[in-house]
């Protein structure tokens, strides 16, 4: 029974607990910020902005809940604090806005105290503290990421339905009871979130959730890579929809000579909006290659293939889109010759 409780009660609790929270909140605007488009949005009507409380408080109640009463002294706090921690901080962004300095400093504690739970009391050396600054920058990165992909509806949700409930299938087969309950659980919060967010969004996540679900699920990643033992190129291209647009992008911009930290529209997702394709479109294109990609991943985790074979497969999923993209806009961009 605590088999069919964590993995199918607790996500089914946490899809109605997060559903009904996110209706109530857009019936009485309990706690959104109002979303104004400008220059660089991707909508054109006033949208409630910080809806991913709903799912963060349904996934952390839950959680809580059920872990400790079906996994007892299991429950794992290096998940569930950080991602409650990067929701409050996006909760006061998304209303009042925060400087760099207070958002990264902020990310850096929750990030430490997650690794700082995942590698446990082991002896402290010089290689011990490099791997833990790694892990650190790399969950801080992997948390902006998600937050700078947060840019179309439907978009950072369904990825998150989808890489937690792979994540989740993962760590079951290797016995990680309550770290697959968590990943199930948010999975099915989000998916319920996922319903008001689809294609025209009544309400956006804002930073509240797009950091929190950021930060997860890095804390997941590396916890199961740490402790679990599942290959770190798994992970990878489960996530390599978000890592691939986040890091192209950003390396097209520096490479231009362009201002890359300031905000823009130049994201792949939002370069094929700009060619005529629609949100919908997009985001169902998206939902495609990520279900290819977590099945590659999926293969290499459960020991089907080797490491190099899915990773050279995922980046012609990757790239092709990409060099598509590119050429459309090349094209469109070229004068027609008419005689």
């Amino acid at each position: 029974m605590n088999a069919a409780a964590a993995y199918v009660l607790s996500p089914l609790a946490a899809f109605v607990l997060s559903l009904a929270a996110v209706k109530y909140m857009l019936a009485h605007g309990a706690g959104l910020a109002a979303d104004v488009p400008n220059a660089r949005s991707m909508h054109e009507r006033v949208v409630p902005r910080g809806g991913g409380v709903a799912f963060v408080t349904a996934t952390v109640a839950v959680a809580l809940a059920s872990q400790l009463v079906l996994f007892p002294g299991a429950a794992p706090v290096w998940y569930i604090a950080p991602f409650a921690a990067m929701a409050a901080l996006g909760w006061v962004d998304d209303r009042r806005g925060l400087g760099i300095s207070v958002r990264l400093a902020v990310q850096l504690a929750a990030a430490g105290f997650s690794a700082w739970l995942m590698f446990g009391s082991g002896a402290v050396g010089a290689g011990a503290l490099v791997l833990f600054a790694a892990v650190v920058i790399v969950m801080v990165w992997v948390t902006n990421l998600y937050n700078f992909m947060d840019g179309m509806d439907g978009l950072a949700a369904s990825q998150a339905v989808i890489v937690f409930t792979t994540f989740g299938l993962w760590l079951a087969f290797r016995g990680a009871g309550a770290a697959a309950s968590f990943c199930f659980i948010t999975a099915a919060a989000t998916l319920a979130f996922l319903l008001v967010n689809w294609h025209p969004a009544r309400v956006f996540m804002g930073d509240t959730g797009s950091l929190a679900l950021g930060m997860a699920i890095a804390a997941v990643a590396f916890d199961g890579m740490i402790n679990h033992g599942i290959a770190p190129a798994a992970f990878a291209i489960v996530m390599g929809v978000f890592l691939f647009d986040a890091t192209f992008t950003l390396l097209r911009r520096m490479l231009g000579g362009e201002r890359w930290w300031r905000p823009h529209r130049s994201h792949l997702y939002q370069r094929a909006q700009a060619l005529g394709f629609s949100q919908r479109g997009i985001v169902g294109a998206v939902i495609s290659i990520d279900v290819v990609l977590a099945s590659l991943a999926s293969l290499l985790a459960f020991g089907r293939t080797s490491a190099l074979a899915a990773s050279v497969a995922a980046a012609l999923l990757l790239v092709a889109p990409a060099v598509w993209i590119t050429r459309r806009e090349r094209c469109a961009a070229t004068p027609s010759v008419t005689s």
